[in-house]
């Protein structure tokens, strides 16, 4: 009985929005919805809204809405904006707009491919929450960071391709992706954290670059099918072994570059995983030259040397701790630069070669 209800209702809301157009104001732009198809115009912000009933000026509408479209002169998406929208499967973003805020999409379960902007920095908390049926995203490479939860549960997530800027990916952001098979992760990511990618079950390989410089706790627990890991870096991370719990260390093949497997060998929880190849035997270039790459003297009042050899050094990025862009130095043709116009802390220098890119953390004192 409940269930011939709840169908009566979406007919009777598909009736309404069909016969009438919809629309109003909300903040300085307004909407509209004919048909099934909801229209965002204007010039400005979308307000931000909560998840009270009520407070998203569409949300009555929810199960008639099966099209975004998002005007140009739009900059910002609002928190909750299509909550619950179950029949939207067709979004139509501006590049306009530039921030997309938390929980935008969740719940829209028909949701089942989308195309960003390049123009939106960060990837926000819970935005793609529970879209269920979303099989493939790529991140445009204006995003460097994808916030906690923002495709948890997103049980159809089969493949990603991450934005060559990346430098974080928070806690659970892609929890219970259990469709996901392999992640590949840029040369400039910097931090992967708590659970991440917890009961991935179908996780088999992941693939670390030398810039990664921490792995949090449970970032891959129980992911059960994983049997290969390539990892860029030269020195050993530091981790707990709560990173890889339930996953069976000795049947996953872990490669590392050649000149590093005696440490990798002696390394907390890294030892425990079958280290039976070096990176180089199979041509993966991880060169002699970018490994000789050197940078001093480190402790640092300000000025960095660089000892570059035969490299030539297309552009060098200064980040903190929390993965921020410092600054960027294009067109590098000096042998040195500095830091004094920075505070005093940890940074990593990100440095782009002909060769391919290489890591170095630098404390400033």
């Amino acid at each position: 009985m409940k269930k011939n209800i709840s169908i009566l209702l979406i007919a009777t809301l598909l009736s309404v929005a069909s016969a009438f157009a919809q629309g109003g104001e909300t903040g300085t732009l307004t909407w509209s919805i004919e048909n099934d198809t909801l229209t965002i115009s204007g010039e400005g912000v979308m307000p931000d809204y909560g998840k009270e009933y009520g407070a998203i000026p569409w949300y009555f509408y929810r199960n008639a809405i099966a099209a975004v479209v998002v005007e140009n002169g739009v900059t910002h998406i609002g928190e909750w904006a299509f909550l619950e929208c179950v029949r939207l499967t067709s979004v139509d973003i501006s590049n306009s707009v530039t921030s997309i805020g938390s929980n935008a999409f969740r719940y829209c379960d028909a949701l089942a491919s989308i195309t960003l902007p390049d123009s939106v920095a960060t990837i926000a908390s819970d935005t793609f929450h529970n879209c269920s049926s979303l099989t493939s995203i790529t991140i445009p490479n204006s995003v460097i960071s994808i916030e906690n939860h923002a495709f948890y549960c997103c049980h159809s997530l089969a493949s990603v391709v991450f934005s060559e800027n990346m430098t974080r990916i928070g806690e659970g952001a892609f929890q219970f992706c259990y469709n996901l098979a392999s992640v590949a992760f840029p040369d400039s990511m910097l931090s992967i954290g708590k659970f991440a990618f917890a009961y991935c079950w179908k996780l088999a390989s992941i693939t670390l670059p030398s810039s990664i410089t921490e792995i949090e706790d449970y970032a891959f627990v129980k992911c059960e099918a994983l049997t290969s890991i390539t990892n860029f870096n030269l020195t050993p991370i530091d981790i707990t072994s709560d990173v890889f719990l339930g996953v069976d260390k000795a049947k996953c093949v872990l490669q590392v570059p050649k000149i590093a497997i005696p440490d990798y060998e002696n390394a907390a929880v890294w030892k425990d995983f079958n280290i039976i190849i070096g990176i180089e035997d199979v041509g993966i270039a991880e060169t002699q030259g970018i490994a000789s790459l050197k940078i001093y003297p480190n402790p640092t009042r300000g000025e960095i040397q660089v000892e570059n050899g035969e490299l030539k050094i297309e552009n060098v990025e200064i980040y903190d701790v929390f993965g921020r862009k410092q600054k960027t130095i294009f067109n590098f043709q000096f042998s040195t630069f500095n830091l004094t116009d920075l505070p005093a802390g940890i940074y990593f220098i990100h440095i782009q070669t002909d060769e391919g890119a290489v890591v170095r953390k630098v404390v400033k004192q």
